[in-house]
């Protein structure tokens, strides 16, 4: 589908636009919900605002759902081209109410909003947002005929991170029922094909949240000792060379039979993690695709956004490791010689954590 070009023409007015204008694994913490609201709506009746990140994987969970595909994030000047581009075009597609699932809004967001002509605005308003705004909202959605939904400041004591309790509060606007801790957790099924061996995704979207090198090579050493294998480094493409130089950099003892693999496509990417026995990953897609589909799984998670998006669980099967220092929550504006909330997360704690996934002991 080409990126701006809806697959179906609508003039009618009426329509509901669910959109989430985010990366790959944010769409994954909003799987859930969205499926809620789609059950509470006509067939139909609904359509989907996406990211080029978001459509592949919305393509493959609700296939029946029409898409219309926007820049994910643009700044003033090119925000303003693109509203020559597009705002035509999401009028003709008649839209009456949006149902926004990106709770971190900038002024694009709050622009794109707008651009649907739609009268009524569902979507949360939080700490994280207000924040910002004297700083970079000088686009704001305007109040008037919108819907502001305001999320707890702390998730519940329901195993949920704070961008799920504001999916619950969200689904609660949209539909008149608040759903469960349960219902609200991303789910994609239980693959039983587990003959992948191990998947190890060492490398986040910065460089500052990847798996400590020192702590990937014990982790390697742990499934030596526990003779499980084959394991695979996974990223894009284009990690591919920094996958290559990771390689080169471990001990000769820790790095023989590994496999580079690079995503050839999201479907069968996806498929690798639902067939992995255990999932090894820094705070990438790849965390919230193995909870999805409630894989073993270790994931190193640093303090920057620490509680936002993660931890989350759907069983004791995955495991979030992390060292808690006094500056959590700095926004990945690290003040230390190095990210301590993951270096000093200590390899005892990170093989223990191997050994609970893979359901052989507790983690302390």
């Amino acid at each position: 589908m080409i990126a701006g070009q809806a697959e179906r023409h609508a003039v009618a007015k009426g329509r509901v636009a669910l959109v989430k204008l985010d990366r790959l694994g944010d769409f994954v913490l909003a799987i859930s919900a969205i499926r809620l609201v789609l059950q509470s709506q006509e067939p139909g009746a609904s359509l989907f605002v996406l990211s080029p990140q978001a459509a592949p994987l919305a393509t493959l969970v609700f296939p029946q759902v029409e898409r219309y595909v926007l820049p994910s994030s643009l700044g003033h000047g090119r925000a303003v081209l693109a509203a020559l581009r597009h705002r035509g075009a999401l009028r003709r597609l008649g839209i009456s109410k949006t149902i926004c699932f990106r709770h971190q809004r900038w002024d694009y967001d709050e622009l794109m909003l707008t651009w649907t002509g739609a009268s009524v605005h569902l979507r949360v308003e939080n700490d994280f947002t207000r924040r910002l705004e004297p700083r970079r909202r000088a686009f704001a959605l305007p109040q008037a005929g919108g819907i502001a939904w305001t999320a707890g400041a702390n998730p519940a004591d329901s195993g949920l991170c704070r961008e799920l309790e504001r999916h619950r509060v969200l689904v609660q606007a949209a539909t008149g029922s608040m759903p469960s801790a349960d219902a609200i957790k991303p789910n994609l099924g239980d693959s039983d094909d587990v003959q992948g061996g191990v998947l190890v995704s060492p490398l986040a979207s910065e460089e500052i949240r990847d798996i400590p090198r020192g702590l990937l090579g014990e982790a390697l050493e742990e499934l030596n000792l526990l003779g499980i294998g084959p394991v695979n480094l996974a990223g894009t493409r284009e990690q591919r060379p920094r996958l290559e130089s990771l390689v080169r950099s471990l001990p000769e003892r820790v790095r023989m039979g590994l496999d580079i693999v690079t995503n050839d496509g999201l479907e069968s990417f996806v498929a690798r993690v639902g067939a992995a026995r255990l999932v090894i990953t820094a705070d990438t897609a790849t965390a919230h695709l193995a909870c999805a589909m409630d894989r073993p799984a270790v994931i190193c998670l640093g303090g920057g956004h620490y509680g936002e998006f993660g931890p989350w669980h759907r069983s004791e099967r995955q495991v979030w490791l992390t060292e808690p220092v006094d500056c959590f929550g700095c926004n990945w504006q690290c003040v230390h010689p190095e990210p301590y909330c993951l270096t000093r997360i200590g390899s005892q704690r990170l093989r223990a954590g191997i050994r609970h996934a893979l359901g052989h002991g507790r983690v302390s």
